[in-house]
């Protein structure tokens, strides 16, 4: 190693010093470590805390136009998606809760899967 680089990458974890590549076949390659040895640790994923449900709420609904729903032979309606924004006005706050609702449709012998349309958003503009 250089004499410039030599302190550098003596600060450098191990973990993330480049390894050379290997060529040879996975039975064989010295770099490549055992699956079932290697330590995994399980982490959970942290979101948005949950809203207060002291909170008032406003349903908006976002569902299929009639056209839309008359352009299939059957619809089922399957499920719904939920989402939850803080919509703040001086001094009060309220949760809108978004409902989408979903639908299995049907048409010639084909099926798939529609939902209510999300509104644009915004932004803004430069």
């Amino acid at each position: 190693m250089p004499s410039s680089i030599a302190p550098a990458a003596a600060r450098v974890p191990n973990g993330w010093r480049a390894r050379p590549s290997c060529s040879m076949p996975p039975r064989i390659c010295p770099f490549r470590p055992d699956p079932a040895k290697v330590p995994v640790t399980g982490h959970t994923r942290r979101g948005r805390p949950a809203l207060p449900k002291d909170l008032p709420r406003t349903r908006v609904a976002y569902d299929l136009s009639d056209a839309q729903k008359a352009a299939f032979d059957a619809l089922e309606r399957i499920g719904e998606e939920r989402s939850e924004t803080l919509h703040y006005e001086p001094s009060k706050l309220t949760v809108i809760e978004h409902m989408r609702f979903k639908y299995a449709a049907q048409k010639d012998g084909e099926s798939t899967i529609r939902d209510g349309e999300r509104p644009a958003v915004a932004t803004a503009e430069e």
